[in-house]
């Protein structure tokens, strides 16, 4: 073998790297983005084989199906590799996975590997945290407290089974508690049905911190009067006690203010005359006389728009009986919107957990689980004094945990995953009787790359799990680190620099970078060029009048900041091949498939792109997800169905005969229809 090949074998890894994956120790492992975590979780799977540990012994958890598929495909097409491999190839393999000269067993060893997955039942134990769990309760379910026959059902099915909760409750509330009538009656005179779902959809998000709240506080009776002890609203403070609170004042006072402003300008004696009417027939519902003292947006006006300094200065007295009312209005009223909070969130929690009960019993009566209750049960089960066997017969199943994006683990997940390495750490006789590596706990994550919050996940959470199984670890006189990789090989240094400095420097920095933390990203890509630009934002152009004589079309404004910048940057693109501008990284110009284009999400904005790009004659791939039923030429041919099972509707044959699979234009259609007297399929029969 030439010593090319011998090169183009050994892929270069860091010191971070291959320290993060030695088997022979546990590690927690914090990653920026572009480091290359899943090289790192798949070469340490390598590592454990490679020491003689059973693939069935090693459980890697993570987040998503796709993740846990890629981490699959990487480690199979490596161990594939091995199987028809020379033995000096196979030696620069494992020295770069290793990082140091290969013991003579591995060589043996290694092409065994890929064999020896195959032939173990279940083949590799990596899996997502929910199919994990969903296993272990089909285990033990009496023990999880579940039916034997559950099923799992998807977001799509809990969607449906909440839709069907929701139209029974909202069809006939009366039939489940009077209290829920009177909530949908409060709340329906607030707001529309579809704010309402919307809401509740809201809060159904992470209904284990609404289940927790409750069981704080005892009821929902609870919470509301621990709210109403926050907002400092007494138990027999109604709107009917802080409206008569509001309708008692200082009359006197008031005239006199009235007269004083009455010898003033047309606009104070206006003022007056308002003062003098609210005096005689005060009432909340008096917008001109509230106006004077408060703003539109319900604060307290400035003591300069209160009352002139003319006035003032000539009558303190004036000014003191408008800053008393003043303060009693604004009191008044903070005390009523107090009121209304609490009125509105003893509605709607009442609703929410009717919703909630009607869900649960649903899936009680057939059977069902969603995610969320296979990470419930299964942490139960595992914090269970009485379900201690479970552990038991779980202890030689596993000895290696590997966890990865730690950042989106949940507390609830994480209570699952330390129940499984309880036991790791407390008999190290047992470990060294079996002849194998000591048991490890691996995990690898970025608190800044937390993206499934929603889900219950708290980033905070990696770095407090991390130092706690680092005291378990250390007590049991076991090899514990916490490393960093920072060196990316993914994003340029120019790049990097900028995120740095946007992250150190600004308030950008909270929620994402803990405050003495510094970010330091660094490149493998030195020498590599690179450019950051901020563009001028788009703005919308001023929008003429509409005809109403035209047709609404369903489309972007051509004046629209989305239309604006997709042509800004197909234009920009454009130019750069035309020009034939330099591509400094691979000296030549840039082509077309050099360009990738990020957007958020693939909506309007990725069509518009799309579209723009193909208008300039920019060679383009197009969106690589698209909606199925929403595509010009499978409309066409369900409208093709459509006409064959009601030839009767004029409008959808009119559609097929527009489209390319006849392809008449407007005229002959006009003329096609125009003189009909019957339907249209009866006028093409007739020709």
């Amino acid at each position: 073998m030439n010593s090319e090949i011998m090169v183009s074998a050994k892929k270069i890894r860091t010191e971070a790297q291959i320290a993060s994956s030695d088997p022979n120790g546990s590690i927690w492992v914090g990653a920026n983005a572009g480091t290359g975590k899943t090289g790192v979780l798949v070469d340490r799977i390598i590592r454990l084989l490679l020491a003689g540990v059973s693939p069935k012994k090693i459980l890697c958890l993570t987040f998503t199906k796709a993740a846990a598929a890629e981490m699959k495909t990487r480690l199979l097409n490596e161990l594939s590799q091995w199987v028809g491999m020379e033995n000096k190839e196979i030696t620069l393999r494992i020295e770069s996975l290793i990082g140091r000269p290969v013991d003579p067993l591995y060589i043996k060893l290694a092409p065994l590997l890929f064999e020896n997955i195959l032939d173990t039942p279940g083949g590799l134990n990596i899996r997502t945290i929910h199919s994990f769990c969903e296993s272990l309760i089909r285990q033990f379910p009496i023990e999880a407290g579940v039916a034997p026959y559950f099923n799992v059902i998807d977001d799509r099915a809990v969607a449906e089974i909440k839709s069907e909760v929701r139209m029974s409750l909202m069809m006939n509330p009366k039939a489940s508690n009077p209290s829920i009538q009177k909530s949908f009656d409060h709340l329906a005179s607030l707001i529309d049905e579809t704010s309402l779902i919307n809401l509740v959809a809201v809060l159904d998000i992470n209904p284990q911190r609404i289940e927790q709240m409750i069981k704080s506080f005892g009821s929902i009776n609870g919470v509301i009067k621990g709210l109403r002890k926050r907002l400092n609203i007494n138990d027999k403070e109604t709107k009917a006690t802080i409206s008569s609170n509001f309708l008692g004042l200082d009359k006197d006072s008031l005239l006199y203010v009235a007269e004083v402003l009455n010898r003033s300008t047309p606009n104070n004696k206006a003022r007056a005359l308002i003062i003098k009417e609210w005096v005689l027939s005060p009432s909340l519902s008096d917008k001109s006389y509230i106006s004077i003292f408060l703003r539109k947006d319900g604060q307290a006006k400035a003591q300069s728009t209160l009352i002139t300094k003319k006035i003032s200065d000539a009558d303190p007295e004036v000014l003191r009986v408008m800053l008393i009312e003043q303060n009693r209005i604004v009191k008044q009223f903070g005390k009523l919107k107090a009121l209304a909070i609490i009125e509105c969130t003893q509605s709607l929690l009442t609703i929410v957990f009717a919703l909630r009960n009607g869900y649960q019993n649903i899936k009680l009566k057939r059977s069902l689980l969603d995610y969320d209750d296979l990470i419930l049960k299964a942490s139960h089960l595992m914090k269970d004094g009485r379900s201690s066997w479970v552990h038991y017969k779980l202890d030689g199943g596993i000895d290696h945990i590997l966890v990865d994006e730690a950042q989106d683990t949940n507390p609830q997940q994480w209570q699952v995953i330390m129940a499984l390495a309880e036991e790791f750490f407390s008999d190290r006789e047992s470990n060294v009787k079996r002849g194998q590596l000591e048991r490890t706990v691996f995990a690898v994550g970025d608190q800044k790359q937390s993206i499934y919050s929603f889900q219950g996940a708290d980033p905070s959470q990696f770095k407090k799990i991390g130092n706690l199984f680092g005291k378990k670890v250390k007590a049991a006189n076991r090899p514990w680190e916490q490393l960093e990789l920072d060196l990316s090989f993914r994003s340029v240094t120019t790049v990097l620099k900028v995120v740095d400095k946007i992250f150190n420097s600004s308030d950008a920095k909270y929620g994402v970078v803990e405050k003495d933390q510094r970010l330091n990203h660094l490149s493998s890509r030195d020498g590599q060029s690179g450019l950051v630009e901020l563009w001028p934002t788009c703005k919308p152009f001023d929008k003429s009048p509409d005809d109403p004589w035209d047709a609404p079309v369903d489309q972007l404004s051509q004046k629209s900041p989305l239309v604006q910048l997709a042509e800004n940057i197909a234009k920009t693109i454009d130019e750069w091949l035309k020009s034939r501008q330099l591509l400094k990284s691979v000296a030549r110009p840039i082509q077309p498939g050099d360009i990738m284009i990020l957007v958020r999400t693939r909506g309007q904005f990725a069509e518009e792109m799309v579209r723009q790009l193909k208008k300039n004659k920019v060679p383009v791939a197009g969106s690589d997800r698209i909606i199925l039923l929403q595509q010009i030429a499978v409309m066409d041919l369900i409208a093709i169905g459509q006409f064959a099972l009601l030839p009767e509707d004029d409008l959808n044959l009119a559609i097929v005969l527009k489209s390319p699979l006849i392809g008449l234009d407007d005229m002959e259609l006009f003329e096609l229809s125009h003189t009909r007297k019957g339907s249209l399929w009866e006028r093409l029969k007739s020709m």
